[in-house]
């Protein structure tokens, strides 16, 4: 089936669904006591909601051993061995930076012995708290994206836990107690046993990637698309619904209070939300940033896919939540796989997202194979276009691409593209690797 054949039976089933929909509106009769009495914002069902151990959650595990790098970013694999961190307790937690010398950071991270967990984003320690348990009640908030296990120097019971801010190097040493030894040993070895080999890419004397042995093929994904209410997210978003007027801009429809402004994309089903009122000099910081954007996302039922804490951009209040398919992370030019959410110090300023979800996936038959990670090592060495020190991850992923209707007016389905990117000064580029060379190009601004 190609696929002007299939948005045309898109198409009708969606007209079919609206017919319906219509005449169910015409037939209804609203009990007028109960419609007097309902509230812009109904409650939302539990099953829309998300607990922090569901969004904040780290992107893959490596298993380093003597000569040998492991690396999994199956979710299904990982979640066992998460799962006991989950079940300990962490204890006498106290900075060991000063021990940790330049030129022994990476053998301290990836040396023999050391179980890695990688987040996407710096995460705070008041945050993961709400995670993890922690005995100590008053514990220094500082940032860190990687938790370390040392199973060469721990014994039962007393299992040695670092918490690193891989970037400035900052270690943090706590002790994990109600976990046995062997049983972290055994999540550790089915990682090693099914996990694919990856071999460690030397950025500078304090920074490493790791990049896979072989080449790595993904199917391509095709899903129907399926639109959220906007009603449901002006009724959130401004203080009372009824004064709120509408006007069709063209390519969009805006609404606004007099004050706050709401658009909505009728292309790519985008919606983007600003509050000129609010600060923009003083802003939630810190675990409040992500503990009130979860709560806000979830006083809505926002969560429409699988998102995945992104990153925290701490001097602008701004947080970012991504969609995962298949444990990678989707990307998109024009935002359309990301909540992005912007705070003052106790109101939202701006809220950036897509208005549909990932409906209905279309099984296709196509497989892209990525090249080696060796591939991409050698067109970065030989790119003038890359600075190495910029370089924060080297990963795959996708990248949405929209697919529009029969009058290309709206969106009705998407394609997930499997593909090499780097996160590269804060923001994320497409690398593109032929036997002509290799090219970099834009794919989203954080």
């Amino acid at each position: 089936m190609n696929i002007e054949t299939f948005k045309t039976a898109i198409l009708t089933v969606l007209v079919g669904m609206s017919l319906a929909l219509t005449y169910s509106l015409w037939t209804y009769q609203p009990n007028s006591d109960a419609q007097s009495n309902t509230k812009y914002i109904q409650d939302v069902p539990a099953v829309a909601k998300k607990e922090m151990n569901e969004v904040v959650y780290p992107s893959r595990v490596a298993i380093h051993t003597e000569n040998s790098h492991k690396v999994s970013y199956s979710n299904s694999l990982n979640a066992s061995l998460y799962r006991l961190l989950e079940k300990g307790e962490f204890q006498n937690l106290h900075d060991r930076s000063a021990s940790v010398a330049k030129d022994e950071f990476l053998s301290f991270m990836h040396g023999k012995g050391k179980m890695e967990f990688v987040f996407p984003a710096e995460i705070s320690l008041h945050t993961i708290r709400k995670v993890l348990n922690f005995k100590d009640k008053d514990i220094e908030d500082y940032s860190f994206d990687r938790i370390v296990i040392d199973t060469a120097e721990s014994r039962d019971n007393n299992v040695d836990v670092y918490f690193v801010s891989y970037e400035a190097r900052k270690v943090y040493e706590a002790v994990m107690k109600g976990v046995a030894l062997k049983d972290l040993e055994r999540e550790q070895a089915a990682i090693k046993e099914k996990a694919p080999s990856y071999f460690l890419y030397k950025l500078n004397e304090t920074k490493a990637v790791f990049l896979p042995e072989a080449s790595t093929s993904l199917p391509r994904k095709l899903y129907v698309t399926s639109n959220l209410l906007e009603e449901q997210f002006k009724n959130v978003l401004f203080t009372d619904p009824r004064y709120v007027k509408k006007d069709d801009a063209g390519s969009s429809d805006v609404y606004t209070d007099g004050t706050r402004l709401l658009r909505i994309f009728k292309e790519n089903r985008m919606l983007r939300y600003e509050n000129p009122t609010v600060s923009g000099s003083q802003y939630l910081i810190g675990s409040s940033l992500v503990q009130q954007s979860v709560d806000f996302v979830n006083s809505h039922g926002g969560w429409s896919d699988t998102y995945r804490l992104d990153e925290i951009q701490a001097k602008r209040g701004k947080a970012i939540f991504r969609v995962y398919e298949g444990d990678l992370p989707v990307f998109n030019a024009n935002g359309m796989a990301a909540l992005k959410l912007t705070w003052g110090t106790n109101e939202l300023k701006a809220y950036e997202r897509p208005l549909f979800r990932l409906f209905l996936e279309k099984k296709e038959e196509d497989q892209v194979s990525l090249p080696s990670g060796q591939a991409i090592q050698a067109f970065i060495e030989k790119s003038n276009k890359v600075n190495m020190q910029g370089i924060e991850d080297i990963n795959v992923g996708y990248e949405l691409e929209p697919q529009l209707g029969l009058e290309n007016e709206h969106l009705v389905a998407v394609k997930l593209n499997p593909i090499w990117y780097i996160k590269y000064n804060d923001r994320y580029v497409k690398v593109t690797v032929s036997d002509a060379g290799g090219e970099i190009s834009g794919l989203e601004q954080n």
